[in-house]
Formats: C-alpha cells, structure tokens, sequence
C-alpha cells in the first residue's frame, strides 16, 4: 500500500515540475511578443 503512495507522489512531482516549465515558455513567450510590440 505504502509503495503506491511513493508511487503516485513521484508522479505528482514530475508533474507538477512539468507545469511550472510549461508555464516558464508561455511566460517568455508574452514577454518576447510584448517586446515586439513595444519595438513597433
């Protein structure tokens, strides 16, 4: 039982590191149009 949790906590983290890295390329990626937009 207690090997599931392990388990399912490892998953938790590995998802939710994958997250915040998806959130890191959208964050640049406003940034990089909002500088477009700034230039223009």
């Amino acid at each position: 039982m207690s090997k599931i949790k392990e388990k399912e906590s490892e998953n938790d983290d590995a998802f939710g590191l994958y997250l915040k890295s998806q959130e890191l390329k959208i964050l640049i990626e406003l940034k990089n149009q909002f500088q477009k937009i700034i230039k223009l």
